[in-house]
């Protein structure tokens, strides 16, 4: 279905590589959010009809004096509009995909994650409702029009899949700043709860630790750098397959990227792939598709070309990302870390200093399964991913007793759970 959008999938194209080249120019903001707000209100208004018209289908069938055959073409009728809401709502995704990549030009991806979840606990905050409907949208789209005429970068929230703490979240350094904006004064308690969020994540943000945030005890935040960006090696990759239908790099030993061709002839590809049984494999149009891309650098950032985007999003090759748990492994043993594979359903690695003597009280961490997953959908270095740890485990060595216990004290019934997210990370340049 995406074909027939063919036009306005380049135009966002162009207007997105204009605006990364020129992020001080919000004109162009202006334009390419203008132009999502319209397509999104014409999918919405798609969505209420074809909703409408499955349940007049399901009214029909219910009420029953039908025929066999009268029944099973009211069933095939009502799978086909259900299948047309899955389309349009893909669609949906596809374009707030393109206001995601606004707020990422501007943002620290590690920080943009946070708008992700509820601020209380680890879960997914549910996504934007129609935006037809949104009394309130006028106001918010006026108070965006007003900071881009300051000068000021800003984004509606509900154009985008990620930002879903606030109504307007301005983009003027590392760190969001999502805007609750209300037309009346008028409290309640669902208005409540949306300023504790917003209070309690602009809080962490802006002290770089929390208590009881995402439902840990106590939450902080570390500098890192996670290393090389492999983005121009599969933009590379998709190119080379347009030759003989597919294409195989290896930016590093323990990682390689595929890009399938419709109508390639597998068997080649699967034998240049070489997949094991100790590798994690990745099928990115599967996210794509699912809407599950999650937080994580969006593909309308990380596909350079326009025809390759659009080629992607109507799905005419298929791009794949392999991880080699064993190559992995014996990489990080030759830097100083064991590296232990623990397949567990939050956890993927353990990892303690392999340089020193093995004992009871060495320190060890372990790598979330969502932190692991930015060498599949940012396309980071999985091999300077887990090397960083190095550095985690160096900090837990000299983290002394009598500082835990201090910390215990500051919060309150003391920290059973540490978690460290990281934070602005350098603007990744993509690494052949």
């Amino acid at each position: 279905m995406i074909g027939r959008y063919k036009k306005a999938v380049l135009k966002l194209v162009q207007l997105l590589r204009q605006a990364e080249r020129h992020p001080g120019n919000c004109l162009l903001l202006h334009d390419l959010q203008s132009r999502l707000i319209k397509l999104i209100c014409h999918a919405d208004r798609r969505l209420i009809a074809l909703r409408g018209k499955r349940a007049m289908l399901v009214r029909q069938k219910v009420a029953g004096h039908l025929s066999k055959n009268e029944a099973v073409a009211l069933k095939a009728k009502i799978r086909r509009v259900e299948n047309s809401v899955l389309d349009i709502q893909r669609i949906q995704y596809f374009w707030r995909s393109f206001g995601d990549a606004i707020a990422f030009i501007y943002c620290d991806k590690h920080a943009l994650k946070h708008m992700f979840f509820n601020a209380h606990n680890y879960e997914v905050k549910p996504p934007a409702g129609a935006l037809i409907q949104k009394a309130g949208l006028a106001l918010e789209w006026r108070i965006v029009k007003e900071s881009l005429r300051c000068g000021v970068p800003s984004v509606l929230c509900d154009i985008t899949n990620v930002l879903r703490h606030g109504d307007v979240c301005l983009l003027a350094g590392p760190d969001p700043m999502p805007l609750e904006v209300k037309s009346s004064a008028n409290t309640n308690a669902r208005t409540s709860r949306q300023i504790e969020s917003l209070t309690a994540i602009q809080q962490f943000l802006q002290l770089d630790e929390a208590a009881k945030f995402h439902g840990v005890s106590y939450v902080r935040r570390a500098a890192v750098d996670l290393g090389r960006n492999y983005s121009n090696a599969m933009n590379r990759c998709i190119r080379l397959s347009r030759g003989k239908g597919y294409a195989v790099v290896n930016p590093e030993k323990s990682l390689t990227y595929a890009c399938v061709r419709l109508g390639a002839t597998t068997e080649s590809v699967v034998r240049k792939m070489r997949i094991g049984p100790d590798c994690l494999v990745t099928l990115l149009n599967d996210a794509k598709s699912e809407i599950a891309w999650r937080y994580y650098y969006p593909f309308t950032l990380s596909i350079r070309m326009p025809e390759d985007l659009y080629e992607f999003l109507r799905g005419d090759y298929l791009l794949i990302v392999i991880v080699r748990i064993e190559l992995l492994i014996q990489h990080c043993a030759s830097v100083g870390l064991r590296l232990e594979h623990i397949d567990e359903p939050d956890w993927i690695f353990s990892a303690s200093d392999a340089r020193p003597p093995i004992s009871d009280k060495a320190p060890r961490c372990a790598i979330s399964r969502a932190l692991f997953m930015r060498t599949v959908f940012d396309l980071d270095s999985a091999e300077d991913l887990c090397s960083a740890q190095l550095a985690v485990l160096s900090a837990l060595s000299s983290h002394s007793e009598t500082t835990l216990q201090r910390d215990a004290l500051k919060y309150p019934p003391g920290p059973a759970e540490v978690a460290t997210y990281p934070k602005f990370s350098r603007n990744y340049k993509a690494n052949t």
